[in-house]
């Protein structure tokens, strides 16, 4: 889970019986750090959840990390739960690529 994120998401994760990890997305671009992503992916990892435009941030995911997200859940066969309610609420000529778009290089 990107940290910050939207308040409902860690205690739905644990009613839901998952043990939360966190990736910290960076201010001020809110970017995160690809080594602590590919880190956070191991074998015990079942879901990653993706919110763009992201709550509270703002940020949009760009196809680039989109892809390197894409490439470590079919890596490590995790599911990609993506919270896009804020999709048309874009600013300063952002676009919204949904994940399901973002097929990585060596894709089946």
């Amino acid at each position: 889970m990107f940290e910050p994120y939207y308040e409902n998401y860690g205690p739905d994760a644990i009613l839901a019986g998952a043990t939360p990890r966190y990736v910290t997305l960076y201010p001020p671009d809110w970017t995160f750090d690809e080594a602590e992503l590919r880190q956070a992916f191991n074998n015990n990892t079942k879901a990653i959840i993706i919110n763009t435009p992201h709550n509270p941030t703002g940020k949009v995911f760009n196809r680039e990390e989109l892809t390197l997200i894409a490439e470590l859940c079919q890596k490590w066969d995790v599911l990609a739960f993506t919270d896009e309610i804020y999709e048309h609420i874009l600013y300063d000529g952002t676009q919204h690529i949904a994940l399901v778009v973002c097929q990585p290089k060596n894709a089946k």
